[in-house]
């Protein structure tokens, strides 16, 4: 339970990439983006279809930077640890 008090960071981020998801991907969840009542639940509108086709590409574009940043950010690291622990500090 400590961990969870301690990461609550996380647990706020999750729950509102998921809220975000839904808002974004389940049709009809924001109110009035329903299609003709009539017309029968296929024709109900996703955000996707509602004019926002630019969120899945600038979700792909987050997704590829943010690993090829974490990719950088791990290769900087180990180098500069490799270099205090074997010319940084001479013990």
């Amino acid at each position: 339970m400590s961990t969870i008090r301690e990461n609550w960071r996380i647990g706020l981020l999750v729950i509102l990439l998921l809220g975000s998801a839904v808002a974004l991907l389940v049709p009809g969840a924001p109110p009035g983006t329903t299609a003709d009542e009539t017309a029968g639940s296929e024709a109900q509108l996703t955000n996707l279809q509602y004019g926002i086709e630019l969120m899945a590409d600038i979700g792909l574009v987050l997704v590829l930077g943010l690993s090829a940043d974490l990719m950088n950010t791990y290769m900087l690291n180990v180098t500069l640890l490799r270099w205090y622990k074997y010319e940084g500090v001479n013990r």
